[in-house]
C-alpha cells in the first residue's frame, strides 16, 4: 500500500476505528436481544431510542459473530484490531496460527482469481498489503503455520 502522510494515516486509521466501534456496538446489540433484553432496555443502556434499537437489529444481518477465544469475526478483522492496540501482537499470532483457515475458492475460469471470501489465507495477505501487519510479521506467520503443518 502506498505510504501516506500522518494526516492521511490518522482519517484511515480513525474511519477503522469507527468501523470497528459499529462492529462491536452492534454484535453487543445482537448478543443483548439473543439473552431476552427487551429493546427499551438496550436502548436506555445504549442511549438510543428503542426504535433506533429495532431499526439497528434489523440492519445487523451482515454482522458476523466472533468465534469463541477469537478476536475477530476473521483474520483480516484480527489483523485490524491488533493494528489498532486493541490486542497484542502475542494475541495476535496465538489467533491466527489456531484459525482453521478455509480455501480459496476455485476460479470458475483458469484466468480467473476467483471470488474473494472471509476466513481464508487471503485475509492475511490483505492485512499485509494494508500495513495492519507488517511484512516481517506475515513472514513469521508463514513459517509458523508451515511448521504445523504435517510433513
Amino acid at each position: 500500500m502506498k505510504k501516506l502522510n500522518p494526516q492521511l494515516t490518522a482519517v484511515r486509521d480513525a474511519r477503522l476505528g469507527l468501523k470497528l466501534a459499529e462492529l462491536t456496538f452492534k454484535r453487543a446489540l445482537i448478543d443483548a436481544a439473543k439473552a431476552g433484553e427487551a429493546q427499551r432496555a438496550i436502548g436506555h443502556a445504549a442511549a438510543i431510542s428503542q426504535p433506533a434499537v429495532a431499526q439497528h437489529l434489523a440492519h445487523s444481518g451482515h454482522v458476523r459473530p466472533v468465534p469463541q477465544g477469537f478476536s475477530g469475526a476473521d483474520p483480516l478483522e484480527i489483523c485490524q484490531r491488533y493494528y489498532l492496540g486493541q490486542i497484542t501482537e502475542d494475541r495476535l499470532f496465538d489467533e491466527l496460527t489456531r484459525w482453521e483457515y478455509i480455501p480459496d475458492p476455485e476460479p470458475e475460469h483458469l484466468l480467473d482469481e476467483g471470488a474473494s471470501i472471509s476466513g481464508t489465507w487471503n485475509d492475511v495477505l490483505v492485512a499485509t498489503n494494508m500495513d495492519y501487519i507488517s511484512e516481517e510479521q506475515y513472514a513469521r506467520l508463514f513459517d509458523m503455520m508451515e511448521d504445523d503443518r504435517p510433513h
